[in-house]
């Protein structure tokens, strides 16, 4: 069923107790206020990223030769792949590659041969205005197929945009609760202790739901799978037997 972000502000208004329900309606300056404070309420959630629940892919092609990539509102990357086709026509297929995750000091401040184009090996990335901007290293060789896994931030929204489209009830009811105690806030009053304990629980939850894959993987000082010299960068460009 259709849940406009105009029905979630009424609701707002009235499980904060401000506007009575049956007694009193939402006025029109309600509701541009309860738009506002939607929008900045859910443009918060890019703050706490435990907060936005569901991932999304992203797919896009790479650059010969190019390092940076600007994806819009996106806020958090956890994985990232790349393919390499096998064969062409109906019947052919793709191998997945994975790729090295490096923060940003080792890798803008580490040693590496520049300007070679091969194979991308690692990566890393960094908030920007409106979304992140993501690097990879060594710059491709060819504009292959990239895919990454990751939060967005939600998007501005409009009175008559379909919530139920895009996010599912129980979180409707989060922000439902949400909105409604920044009303409070609004108009310094306290939110109902009630609701107050009924928005801690539900955020609790989509907490738990957010939680990281804390799967452990061993490494060993002797595996050298993934080591990389000048050597294999000029003889091989990255390739190895």
């Amino acid at each position: 069923m259709a849940y406009p972000v105009i029905q979630l502000i009424i609701d707002s208004w009235y499980l904060s107790g401000i506007v009575a329900r049956e007694l009193e309606t939402v006025s029109g300056s309600q509701i541009n206020d309860g738009l506002n404070l939607f929008n900045f309420l859910t443009s918060e959630k890019a703050l706490d990223y435990s907060k936005i629940p569901y991932y999304s892919v992203y797919n896009f092609p790479a650059v010969i030769g190019q390092e940076s990539y600007f994806i819009p509102n996106l806020l958090e990357i956890d994985t990232l792949v790349f393919f390499i086709p096998q064969g062409v026509g109906p019947g052919n297929t793709s191998i997945r590659y994975s790729m090295q995750l490096q923060y940003r000091k080792k890798y803008f401040g580490s040693s590496r041969a520049e300007n070679i184009q091969t194979l991308p090996f690692s990566w890393t990335y960094q908030r920007s205005l409106g979304g992140t901007t993501l690097y990879i290293y060594f710059f491709p060789d060819q504009a292959y197929p990239m895919q990454l896994w990751g939060r967005f931030a939600f998007p501005t929204f409009g009175l008559f945009d379909d919530l139920s489209l895009s996010i599912e009830q129980f979180y409707i009811q989060y922000l439902r609760y949400d909105l409604a105690n920044e009303f409070c806030r609004f108009y310094n009053i306290d939110f109902l202790p009630a609701n107050k304990e009924h928005l801690i629980y539900l955020g609790r939850l989509i907490d738990n739901m957010s939680a990281y894959d804390l799967s452990m993987s061993k490494m060993s000082t002797l595996n050298r799978e993934r080591s990389i010299n000048y050597a294999a960068v000029n003889t091989g460009h990255g390739w190895t037997p």
